[in-house]
């Protein structure tokens, strides 16, 4: 029998030291066969499943947020095809194209310094949870207003004061939906705000276009722009 190596890794949601193993050429297959569906729900699941069983069930896509996810499988792809990746970068001014190799091991995820999971709006707060993938799924398209708010709604674990709380399961989701639904819009942004500082894979990338001697700056992001 093959023995696989293992290695170890900090969880950037929990700082949590978790054991971890390159993927397999079967895995490996079925995250190949996912990506040529062209079925973006079908590629997470392959990578959610992969880096379930790679980290011996310690990371669930349903439960932990997905930055982890990618962070973790991110690792993997280090560990089981290699640290180098090729990306192709447009300049901002002329459009022309560039090669450019990010060593993957030296991402990580940022956490931007306002990101906060507890929004106060002076007589109650609401306490939200990064998204995950059972999160994200309820997304349609989007532009599908209703399946974005579903999974809004999903991400609120509480909605509490000092005379009450309620808190985010299956009797109560109705519920909440109406409180987020009777904000004003103003209140709102400090939601939305919370979606837009969700940590995320960021790897900056410095350039000067050979055509046009343009200095350029990208910020790549995803974990499908750095190898997918």
């Amino acid at each position: 029998m093959i023995k696989l190596p293992s290695y170890e890794l900090i969880l950037p949601s929990t700082q949590e030291t978790i054991r971890y193993r390159p993927y397999t050429v079967r895995e490996e297959k079925i995250l190949v066969l996912a990506m040529q569906s062209n079925d973006d729900e079908e590629i997470k699941r392959a990578m959610g499943d992969i880096v379930k069983s790679c980290t011996f069930d310690k990371v669930d896509v349903n439960e932990n947020p997905m930055f982890d996810v990618q962070y973790v499988f991110l690792k993997l792809r280090c560990k089981s095809v290699g640290e180098v990746s090729e990306v192709i970068l447009t300049c901002a001014t002329c459009e022309d194209t560039h090669r450019h190799f990010i060593n993957l091991d030296t991402i990580n995820v940022v956490f931007k310094a306002d990101t906060k999971n507890i929004l106060d709006f002076g007589d109650f707060k609401i306490e939200m949870k990064y998204p995950n993938l059972s999160n994200l799924s309820l997304i349609k398209s989007d532009n599908d207003v209703d399946s974005i708010f579903k999974m809004i709604v999903s991400c609120v674990k509480k909605i509490y004061s000092d005379e009450e709380m309620v808190e985010n399961t299956k009797d109560t989701q109705q519920s909440i939906q109406e409180m987020l639904e009777m904000m004003v819009p103003e209140q709102f942004m400090q939601v939305q705000n919370f979606f837009n500082n969700v940590p995320a894979l960021v790897h900056t990338i410095n350039f000067t276009c050979e055509k046009c001697s343009t200095p350029n700056q990208i910020d790549v992001t995803g974990i499908y722009n750095f190898f997918l």
